[in-house]
């Protein structure tokens, strides 16, 4: 972990969140390192820009891969962890 300008640690985990087994992977890394967690904020790079009827099945099956099922898991991942938390919201 790094400290940053503001004092604060800061820790880079880089993977594709549509890897099936990523998501759960990055928020067992964040538990270990920091004990629990009382947030889940989801952002990820959206589908690539164009016209619907422009993308074949390969970009929307990734898309799909991408935002719902990976937004899905990190959830599913983190619930356990969430309940645990005092100021948890569920």
């Amino acid at each position: 972990m790094l400290p940053g300008r503001t004092g604060i640690l800061v820790e880079a985990d880089p993977g594709d969140v549509a890897d099936p087994v990523v998501p759960a992977q990055l928020i067992t890394r964040v538990v270990e390192l920091t004990g629990g967690l009382g947030l889940l904020a989801i952002n990820a790079e959206g589908p690539q820009l164009g016209k619907f009827e422009s993308f074949d099945d390969a970009v929307r099956h990734k898309a799909i891969d991408l935002s719902p099922k990976s937004h899905m898991r990190l959830i599913r991942a983190t619930l356990p962890t969430l309940r645990q938390a005092n100021a948890a919201s569920v």
